[in-house]
C-alpha cells in the first residue's frame, strides 16, 4: 500500500489502474466542457452585441431566450469542430514546441 503524496489522509492510497478513467470518456468529458464554455461565453456576448444594452436590461427574459436558441445552435457545431480538429491541433502543437 503505497500513500499518495497530495491525500492527507491516514492509509490513502495512490489509485491504482482501475480507478483511473478511461481516455476516451476523459476526451470527451474535456470536449464537452470546453466547448460549454466557449459557447456560452461566445453566444453571449453575441447575443448582447446583437440585442444591445437597452433590450438586454429592458427585457432580460428575452435576452436569455436569444442567447439560449444561439447556444442550442453553436454548441453542438462548436463540439464537433473539437473533436475533428483537436488531434490535429494537438499533434502541431507537439511539433511546434519540440526541441528538434
Amino acid at each position: 500500500m503505497t500513500h499518495h503524496p497530495l491525500n492527507d489522509q491516514p492509509g490513502s492510497v495512490a489509485p491504482g489502474p482501475a480507478a483511473r478513467a478511461p481516455a476516451r470518456a476523459v476526451q470527451v468529458t474535456t470536449g464537452l466542457m470546453l466547448t460549454f464554455v466557449m459557447c456560452s461565453a461566445v453566444s453571449a456576448i453575441a447575443t448582447f452585441r446583437h440585442v444591445g444594452l437597452g433590450r438586454s436590461l429592458e427585457d432580460p427574459l428575452a435576452w436569455a431566450w436569444a442567447w439560449a436558441n444561439a447556444f442550442v445552435l453553436a454548441w453542438p457545431i462548436a463540439f464537433a469542430i473539437f473533436w475533428f480538429v483537436a488531434p490535429r491541433a494537438r499533434r502541431m502543437a507537439e511539433r511546434l514546441c519540440s526541441k528538434d
